[in-house]
């Protein structure tokens, strides 16, 4: 990745956000990496590029002018084939919606970084917890995670943010749009 774009991601309730940093804390320490990354756990909803920022967000403000606060249910522990670690969500009928919603308003192009993995049709809705998991640490971190969560985790979306991600930099927050409280 060498161009700046930006990615639309579902911010969780505060308990939830502090359950999930101390489970990315105690793989850090598994793993050896004396601290977690600079990295808020969310849900990734689309990348897509900067050229239309401002039309994205007055679209998601539109479309999601009376979204509600969105209940996830946080069921498993995973792992994508690249070594990414993950907390899988199960799949709601209103987060599918939700999902749908978010990529035809951000009308993302095909050169879009990692798109065809965020497209309706092949989105796995996620919560990464450590990116490059070494193999001979998965037995040990997958007991641990589990140990730490009792699943299923149930947590709530109260926001979504759009990213401004650079390369080799923090992801900074360009707009955040909060949910509606039902």
């Amino acid at each position: 990745m060498t161009t700046p774009f930006d990615v639309s991601v579902l911010r969780l309730d505060p308990k939830t956000d502090r359950c999930i940093r101390t489970v990315m804390q105690r793989i850090c320490t598994l793993i050896g990496i004396p601290e977690p990354p600079n990295y808020l756990p969310h849900i990734s909803l689309i990348p897509t590029t900067q050229e239309d920022r401002d039309g994205v967000i007055d679209r998601l403000v539109e479309q999601l002018e009376e979204q509600p606060v969105l209940n996830v249910v946080f069921s498993h522990v995973g792992l994508f084939p690249s070594g990414v670690l993950f907390l899988g969500v199960t799949p709601s009928q209103a987060l599918i919606e939700l999902h749908q919603h978010v990529y035809q308003a951000s009308r993302p192009g095909p050169n879009v970084p990692w798109i065809s993995l965020y497209k309706p049709d092949t989105w796995v809705p996620h919560c990464t917890l450590a990116m490059t998991m070494p193999n001979e640490c998965l037995g040990p971190t997958f007991a641990e995670v589990s140990h730490l969560i009792s699943f299923p985790l149930i947590g709530q979306c109260t926001a979504i943010e759009l990213l401004d991600v650079q390369p080799h930099k923090p992801a900074r927050l360009f707009r955040r749009i909060d949910l509606a409280i039902s």
